[in-house]
């Protein structure tokens, strides 16, 4: 089994964390930035010689699929994208005697390091090295932030920037595409006249005349032309980790974790970047797994079409991408009002609905003229006293109910999306955004069959908001800290061809 020749692995041993867990970094980059490092032999079965009965269900499954299966590979390609909690490399660790007279606090290494090793490695051990998102969750997150209302939780810019990455995820892992740089569509838009063939048209032969251009002209492209979709099921705020910034960028990488209960499709993806005409509604072409667990394909098939709500347990319900995509706008409603969008809780009843007349409050405010960017406004009636605050109630005044009665003893908040999303005080491309998203309620029998089409709306909207509000301008994402670092190599690169020149 290896990811990679250990005799050109890019890691090394940095300090122990616990029993077969250290922290790891890139060669040449001493003390930057950490990467996870787990011991191979914490993925045995509990029989194995001196495994000690450490490993978990989900353990002896990956290792199950890498040993037994010979599937490395495959798992390191589909772990593999800025936003997702990625495998970034693989570690032969050679042994090495301790140095006398170092602490047991001093950590381990290896010596190409130069750092010290209180503790002799077992010779060949394997690690297996995964991204380290040191800061924390998005649960971890609100349960620090207190709710003082239901009209504005999370800064709009953080919401964007979850929303952005967890698209980008579930389109790799469902479509098998991720953005590329590419230059030669960068040249086609800008053109070059200059005759030095780089398109920057400043006649130098660098490239370095329109560097904006050249960072955000991306194509979408796939990775493997025989992609498996994949199903995450299980896209929620304890599964969406952070990293800390490296640079110029606001937030660090968000990026879904937590594999335990993907599910491998073998559905068939069809050519082409536009979604797929569903036209017969009662043979989608979708790719299909139970919410938890798994099924016979043949009897999820059968039961498609089937009201959510009609299921003795929700775990047992087809699960689709339409369901990943309502998982995203779940989140990030909850980032924008703290409330939670259970589709069903532990009494089976339905805590989720829209309004019945389509989102009547932001219709009421347009009738009134409003052009107003942010929800909440002057524009829309205050909640009505008739029924709780939290399940803000339509201008009609009457609760858009869900079709289940809910259990006299659930005390669960039944909560209208159309109303909540028109309180709260973000702007109209973040809500149209979220709504978008939701309107793949499980109920709605939407047959969604590729995510790309729907990413490239969120990011269109994503790119207006922060090009046209004060807050998205002074925003950094990723993307700016690239443009930064390249102007800044630029600049390098000019002074010392000016140096040269003076020189000579």
């Amino acid at each position: 089994m290896e990811f990679t020749n250990p005799k050109k692995a890019d890691f090394e041993l940095l300090s122990q964390i616990d029993d077969g867990l250290w922290y790891a970094v890139k060669k040449d980059a001493y003390r930057g930035t950490k990467f996870l490092a787990k011991a191979l032999d914490h993925y045995r079965p509990p029989d194995y010689p001196g495994q000690q009965g450490r490993s978990s269900d989900e353990e002896l499954a990956f290792h199950d699929l890498m040993f037994n299966l010979n599937q490395a590979p495959v798992i390191a390609q589909i772990l593999n994208h800025e936003n997702i909690v990625s495998i970034v490399g693989h570690i032969q660790a050679r042994s090495f005697p301790a140095i006398a007279g170092s602490s047991a606090s001093a950590g381990a290494g290896s010596s190409a390091g130069g750092l010290e090793s209180t503790e002799e490695h077992p010779k060949g051990q394997d690690f297996i090295v995964w991204d380290f998102c040191d800061a924390a969750n998005l649960s971890a997150l609100m349960q620090d932030q207190p709710l003082q209302g239901f009209d504005y939780y999370l800064p709009e810019s953080l919401c964007w920037h979850v929303l952005t990455s967890l698209i980008r995820a579930v389109t790799y892992l469902h479509d098998g595409k991720r953005q590329f740089l590419d230059p030669e569509a960068a040249q086609r838009k800008r053109g070059d006249g200059d005759g030095d063939g780089d398109g920057d048209g400043d006649g130098d032969g660098d490239g370095d005349g329109d560097k904006g251009i050249l960072l955000q002209e991306k194509a979408w492209l796939s990775v493997d032309h025989d992609w498996n979709p994949i199903l995450h099921r299980a896209i929620e705020p304890g599964n969406i980790f952070f990293q800390h910034p490296q640079g110029l960028e606001t937030y660090g990488m968000c990026k879904l974790g937590n594999f335990e209960h993907a599910a491998v499709t073998g559905h068939v993806l069809s050519p082409g970047d536009g979604p797929v005409p569903q036209e017969d509604l009662e043979d989608p072409s979708v790719a299909l797994a139970a919410r938890r667990g798994f099924r016979l394909w043949r009897h999820l098939r059968e039961e498609l079409d089937r009201d959510p709500a009609t299921f003795d347990s929700e775990d047992s319900r087809p699960y689709t991408l339409a369901d990943e995509l309502w998982s995203i706008g779940s989140v990030v409603l909850t980032m924008m009002t703290g409330q939670k969008t259970l589709l069903t809780c532990a009494l089976n009843c339905c805590h989720v609905t829209t309004c019945a007349e389509g989102g009547c409050l932001e219709a009421l405010a347009a009738r009134q003229g409003c052009a107003c960017s942010l929800g909440g406004c002057a524009h829309l009636p205050a909640p009505s006293s008739a029924f709780p605050s939290s399940t803000r109630s339509c201008a009609h005044n009457a609760p858009c109910v869900p079709e289940r009665p809910i259990d006299p003893a659930c005390h669960e908040p039944v909560v209208n999306i159309d109303s909540l999303l028109a309180r709260a005080r973000y702007t109209r491309r973040l809500r149209k955004a979220v709504k978008d998203l939701l309107s793949c309620h499980p109920a709605n029998r939407s047959w969604v069959s590729k995510v790309l089409p729907w990413t490239k709306r969120v990011l269109e909207l994503y790119r207006g908001w922060k090009e046209g509000t004060e807050e998205g301008q002074g925003y950094r994402d990723i993307e700016d800290d690239m443009a930064g670092r390249w102007e800044a190599a630029m600049e390098e690169r000019r002074r010392g061809r000016s140096k040269g020149g003076h020189a000579a």
